[in-house]
């Protein structure tokens, strides 16, 4: 259910993401849906179609090198 929401949210921003690349969405507000608060600044790293790390600080230069990048500042990801 995570994977349809962002991808939603991807389609909507007018990002298709590919299945074999890295996507980091930076500087967001994560809802989580469980009743707590919301985590403001998260960064979400998807790779390969999979979400595979969710971080509030930044993220190991390592792992967003390849990353194609989007800006989520203002943004909030829930859900869905």
């Amino acid at each position: 259910m995570r994977r349809a929401a962002l991808v939603v949210l991807l389609i909507a921003a007018g990002i298709t993401p590919a299945t074999s690349e890295s996507l980091l969405i930076q500087d967001i507000t994560l809802i989580d849906g469980t009743g707590r608060p919301p985590v403001k600044q998260a960064n979400l790293l998807i790779r390969d179609g999979r979400i595979v790390e969710i971080t509030r600080g930044p993220l190991a230069k390592a792992r967003r090198e390849d990353a194609q990048r989007i800006n989520g500042q203002g943004k909030h990801l829930i859900p869905g």
